[in-house]
């Protein structure tokens, strides 16, 4: 038999027990929010550093093809795929002295 003089729980010390836990365990999630809000800023940083070295990527990249060949990156035919500068001026000159003399490219057939 149980007498008043030994200490019981109760039903509201009990719930006295469940609410401080729900308050410690709130200020745990409250720390895991701001942890999370915390990764989601830096994977938005990180995504904004991203984008810029796609966009200083490609600058570069058109800045490269610019020096290695301004012509075609100024929208010009590119000089690389006309030939050397020797093959043209073979081919101008040739094409000069042909029609210059043209017995002499009948004789070449």
């Amino acid at each position: 038999m149980t007498t008043r003089d030994e200490t019981t729980e109760t039903f509201w010390d009990l719930l006295a027990d469940v609410g401080r836990l729900q308050a410690k365990l709130s200020e745990t999630f409250v720390a895991w929010a701001q942890a999370n809000e915390a990764n989601a800023r830096a994977f938005q940083r990180n995504a904004e550093t991203l984008q810029l070295m796609v966009e200083i990527g490609r600058r570069a990249e058109q800045s490269m093809q610019f020096l290695a060949d301004p012509m075609q990156a100024m929208g010009t035919p590119s000089a690389a795929a006309a030939g050397d500068p020797f093959a043209r001026f073979w081919e101008a000159w040739r094409a000069a002295a042909e029609s210059r003399n043209p017995s002499h490219s009948e004789r070449r057939q």
